[in-house]
């Protein structure tokens, strides 16, 4: 069962809805929200146990930093149990034309429970008439595709950023 309620406004979007998620066997609370402004140990807590980031870090700089891109994103949409961030997605977009997930990750804890599909169907109701990409690696493809994404044969040309990871 989905409650959703509104809660008011953060200083990044004028709209900050939170949905209860109502599992019928559990008690926790768990809730997902548009906050764009993440702790940054969470997120990086969360991409290091999704295996995402190469080792747990202290360094105040990098966790300074690490939640920037999702500050700078159009939309970002996270999961939660009580105060836990266990699953988070980014979208750039134009809001008219095109949208593009940049990331979507969730707590191996977690995975396997609607978690990431629920956050790709918020985004998605929340820009619908806009054409959806995201990049992802051929073992998850078959996620997306089950939510109607389609293979894209054109060409993509990338310059990696300093933060990716070498192979």
């Amino acid at each position: 069962m989905v409650n959703m309620t509104r809660t008011g406004q953060t200083r990044y979007q004028k709209n900050y809805w939170v949905v209860r998620l109502m599992a019928a066997t559990s008690d926790s609370t768990q809730s997902i929200s548009s906050k764009k402004d993440l702790p940054a140990d969470q997120l990086y807590r969360l991409f290091f146990q999704a295996g995402w980031t190469n080792s747990q870090t202290s360094d105040p700089e990098i966790l300074r930093k690490f939640n920037a891109p999702f500050i700078n994103s159009t939309m970002v949409i996270s999961a939660w149990d009580s105060e836990r961030l266990v699953g988070a997605i980014r979208v750039l977009s134009d809001k008219v034309i095109r949208s593009v997930i940049y990331d979507l990750v969730v707590d191996p804890e977690y995975q396997n429970k609607g978690i990431g599909k629920e956050l790709v169907r918020r985004c998605i109701d929340h820009y619908p008439d806009t054409e959806w990409l995201v990049q992802t690696e051929k073992h998850i493809a078959s996620f997306y595709e089950k939510m109607g994404f389609k293979v894209y044969n054109d060409e993509v040309l990338t310059i990696p950023s300093i933060y990716q990871c070498k192979e």
